[in-house]
């Protein structure tokens, strides 16, 4: 496997950020959080790119998702802000 592959699959914080939304996409969906397609469409249809999504809320995710695909994804996003945390 590449490198640069490996690095999409586990990216950093600050690499997230620099996504725009099919990268986020293809991020996300290589997650496996079994997250539906509509939830994909969703985020492309609120043009949510890798520094919107970082900050998004899990108030903000159940205004356009369902609360179990907004909980996954928070749990995502904080796992990154975490990260980001223990870098700087």
């Amino acid at each position: 496997m590449s490198t640069s592959a490996s690095t999409f699959d586990n990216p950093l914080f600050e690499d997230v950020k620099r996504y725009n939304t099919e990268q986020l996409v293809t991020f996300l969906e290589r997650k496996n959080l079994n997250l539906g397609a509509n939830v994909f469409t969703s985020l492309r249809s609120q043009e949510v790119d890798g520094l919107a999504f970082v900050a998004l809320t899990f108030e903000q995710l159940i205004s356009f998702l369902t609360v179990g695909n907004a909980r996954k994804l928070t749990s995502v996003i904080e796992e990154l802000n975490n990260q980001s945390k223990f870098y700087h």
